[in-house]
């Protein structure tokens, strides 16, 4: 797992070649730091082809909701870059290696689901950060920071 802020991108892009760093171009043009616009806010909730398959978004609106709700997740093809346009909340992060199994690996979802570990690191996010989750980063995103509140993010997926 990496995180930071998204304005240091450069430092990251390098990681998996030309597919993490059109991922990071893609976030940049939708932040508003390359364009002068925030394009992200305005960028409508779907799915966004970058490089196909191998590199594409989901922009999701959504509510964040208690840690209890929530489940941990990891995939096996791909890595998330997350990146929150607005709104708070955090991501609790744990190897997936010791997680205990709630669901096991669905290949056409590429995820399997693990119950909550009695610890696990937490990364609060805010608009202008970002977090890598490589194969084998158990995460669990949409968490509330505080109360539950509404967020916009864009998660880049990027096929490994």
């Amino acid at each position: 797992m990496i995180a930071g802020k998204l304005k240091n991108y450069g430092k990251y892009a390098c990681l998996g070649g030309a597919r993490f760093r059109k991922a990071f171009e893609f976030l940049r043009k939708c932040s508003g730091k390359h364009t002068g616009k925030r394009g992200g806010p305005g960028l409508k909730d779907g799915i966004y082809e970058i490089r196909g398959r191998d590199v594409y978004a989901i922009a999701s609106s959504y509510k964040t909701a208690s840690r209890g709700e929530k489940k941990f997740e990891s995939h096996r093809k791909y890595a998330d870059i997350q990146f929150l346009v607005s709104g708070r909340e955090v991501i609790e992060w744990s190897p997936a290696a010791e997680l205990k199994l709630f669901s096991p690996y669905n290949p056409q979802k590429d995820a399997a689901f693990y119950k909550k570990p009695a610890q696990t690191s937490l990364l609060n996010m805010s608009p202008g950060i970002f977090a890598v989750f490589f194969p084998g980063d158990g995460h669990m995103p949409g968490c509330a920071a505080g109360r539950p509140s509404s967020v916009k993010k864009i998660v880049v997926k990027i096929k490994i």
